[in-house]
């Protein structure tokens, strides 16, 4: 589907927009340098906004995640390209 993304990387970032998950800020793999950037985003004058996620069996789509990952390649992997 054709589209576009309208950036202008002159413009100001302040006012932006920046979206976080809390609770994973606090804990691995979220590194010190994971939170510098936040506390950067906001000394930039960017608005965090806290997100979270429902909480849904997100285990269960692993399967079809994984298949549909493995028909991306399956010309390569059938044309023996993965094999050098």
């Amino acid at each position: 589907m054709p589209s576009r993304l309208d950036f202008d990387a002159g413009r100001e970032v302040k006012g932006l927009r920046v979206g976080y998950f809390p609770a994973w800020m606090k804990e691995n793999p979220a590194t010190d340098v994971d939170r510098a950037a936040l506390e950067t985003v906001k000394k930039l004058g960017m608005n965090t906004v806290e997100v979270t996620l429902p909480d849904w069996p997100y285990d269960s789509l692993n399967l079809i995640l994984f298949s549909g990952s493995g028909g991306g390649v399956r010309g390569l992997t059938l044309s023996g390209g993965l094999d050098h």
